[in-house]
């Protein structure tokens, strides 16, 4: 039987324990008084912490590892002022001691110096016995001041010492993601490969970056060998189906699928993939059928409710339609998909009302949708709104200034008000944008669009190129 230190570790707690009942303690050497003192940071026990820190320095009262430790458990303990002023200390009279100046730097990063702190992580390197993961660590700290580069060199130095280390492989990828650099990533997860061929993070991420630039067949072959590494890697077989379905190869995509469901508990989501791709082969059949076992997974999975409603209002079953889109507005009340799906069809069902306070909803988030905006304008114009209507249509200007609709229905509105002079203006600044959409006033304002002054403004834009 090998060594196992998390075993030993607790063993020595536990006689350490043991003496502090007996109320003889059994002496430790400092070694011993490291592990016991660890065992109980790892277990979040800070007051065990604190009681073997205290019998250690009985011990051992000039010991540098206890000193460090006691360091460590105000640290943990959130005493930073008071493990700052004990580790200088230390450094003072061991300048290179390097889980000093790590801990000095795990201080300060706290505190929110992360500059100086990452210094002081650097220092420690020097006779650091874990370098990887001080590497790692000093790339972690530099990716969250958005030192992205030098992060990333820190990464690859990390696994130059560790090649395990499946921390410093996962941050790599994303440092070279977010640099918008995806050939180099990919470059270095082939050389990783070469040296680690049995890595099936390191070929689920080459897969990634593969679907990222739309390379579908190449991330196939790599998540091909992920399942081959890890025949139960789920993720890997589900990005697979997803590169399958941009291939349009949708038989293939529904096997994998269902090949997941087999493998494990079915998920909303894998149901809802499934219904996916059933739409795409226009299965509506099955794509319902999947979409119910989705909901009936988790109740709260919004999107296939949606899918449920817009599927039955494809088949003109509104009734039924509008009792899943109003329970996928209530999960995710916020989604403006939904909620503009939802204001339609109470439209379309004549509840108006209903329909009124979704719109309301939906422009009070500056919806970049002319058409909600419009939507609405005709909705209020329903409801005898005449002025709440004109208002909505002047506030959707402030976000779309040259829509061509918009300026012809205000244009409408207000032609043969108090407001005519508007209306000539918003007229003119629609022929200039959109003249052949003048089609918008003929249909819903034609006594406008015949209107003899009106018809003298066509005809001289029409004929003389632009309107002046």
């Amino acid at each position: 039987m090998g060594y196992n230190l998390d075993d030993t570790r607790k063993k020595l707690a536990d006689v350490f324990e043991t003496s502090l009942v007996s109320g003889s303690m059994q002496y430790f050497d400092t070694h011993e008084f490291v592990e016991i003192i660890d065992f109980f940071l790892d277990q979040n026990e800070t007051v065990k912490a604190e009681r073997a820190i205290n019998n250690a320095l009985n011990q051992h009262p000039h010991s540098t590892s206890i000193q460090i430790k006691k360091a460590d458990w105000l640290y943990e303990t959130n005493m930073l002022d008071e493990s700052e002023e004990l580790i200088d200390d230390i450094i003072e009279f061991e300048i290179s001691n390097s889980e000093a100046l790590e801990l000095k730097g795990d201080i300060l990063i706290r505190k929110e110096n992360q500059k100086e702190g990452i210094l002081y992580l650097q220092k420690a390197l020097i006779g650091a016995e874990d370098k990887s993961e001080l590497y790692s660590k000093i790339g972690i700290e530099l990716m969250q001041i958005e030192e992205l580069e030098l992060a990333l060199q820190f990464f690859l130095t990390s696994l130059d010492h560790n090649l395990d280390d499946e921390s410093s492989l996962y941050n790599a990828t994303y440092c070279y993601e977010f640099l918008g650099k995806q050939s180099e990533s990919i470059s270095f997860l082939l050389k990783y490969i070469d040296r680690v061929p049995y890595s099936q993070i390191a070929w689920h991420q080459l897969g990634l970056l593969y679907y990222i630039i739309e390379d579908y067949k190449k991330a196939i072959w790599a998540f091909d060998y992920a399942t081959v590494v890890d025949d139960a890697f789920l993720g890997a077989f589900f990005e697979k189906a997803k590169c399958h379905e941009e291939l349009e190869e949708y038989k293939e995509a529904i096997d994998i699928y269902k090949k997941v469901q087999n493998m494990a508990d079915p998920t909303a989501w894998t149901y809802h993939r499934l219904g996916d791709v059933y739409l795409k082969v226009e299965d509506a059949e099955q794509a319902l059928v999947n979409f119910f076992n989705a909901i009936h997974e988790d109740p709260m999975h919004a999107e296939a409710w949606y899918k449920i409603a817009l599927l039955y209002s494809i088949y003109s079953q509104s009734k039924k339609s509008l009792e899943y889109a109003e329970r996928a507005v209530e999960i995710e009340f916020d989604n403006i998909l939904y909620n503009t799906f939802l204001a339609r069809l109470y439209m379309r069902l004549s509840k108006f009302e209903q329909a009124d306070k979704i719109y309301e909803n939906l422009i009070s988030y500056e919806v970049d949708d002319a058409n909600i905006w419009i939507e609405y304008f005709i909705l209020l114009n329903q409801l005898e709104l005449k002025n709440d209507a004109v208002d909505v249509l002047l506030r959707s200007l402030s976000y779309f200034p040259e829509n061509a609709e918009i300026l012809y229905r205000l244009s409408g509105v207000l032609f043969g008000t108090d407001r005519e002079e508007e209306a000539v203006i918003f007229m003119r600044e629609a022929l200039n944008i959109d003249f052949d959409k003048k089609e918008v006033l003929k249909i819903n304002y034609p006594l406008v669009y015949h209107n003899e002054y009106v018809q003298d403004m066509i005809f001289a834009f029409k004929h003389q190129d632009k309107f002046f």
